[in-house]
């Protein structure tokens, strides 16, 4: 004969384990979300319709402030100098760390947007 085991759970503690599930699910997407932040995006508000950054990735001077904005193959832009810099140290993209290879093209639609802000 085989014995049969009745368990009886109280209604709260449900409630209260569904409400820790619940808290745990929160606090895990919480995390996720902190963990996929990066520092060097730009705003939602700040965004415009082109999808230009604002500023250079890794010294966040705005582009009028810059002189020679470049633009790596992996389309992320920096300035002259700091696309330099960055490149004698590593070779790979600051933002996506794909090798550049040390091509920098010039950011002509950086350059438009620079003067098309400027009239």
């Amino acid at each position: 004969m085989s014995k049969q085991r009745h368990y009886m759970l109280d209604l709260p503690q449900i409630n209260k384990t569904s409400y820790c599930v619940q808290e745990w699910d929160e606090r895990q997407a919480a995390k996720k979300q902190i963990a996929n932040f990066d520092p060097y995006a730009e705003a939602p508000e700040e965004e415009e319709e082109d999808d230009l950054p604002f500023a250079c990735y890794i010294c966040r001077r705005p582009w009028e402030e810059v002189q020679k904005p470049v633009v790596t193959q992996c389309k992320h832009y920096f300035c002259e100098q700091c696309a330099l810099k960055h490149n004698a140290k590593s070779g790979k993209c600051f933002v996506c760390e794909k090798p550049t290879r040390g091509i920098f093209n010039v950011a002509n639609d950086i350059l438009k947007k620079v003067q098309q802000k400027k009239s």
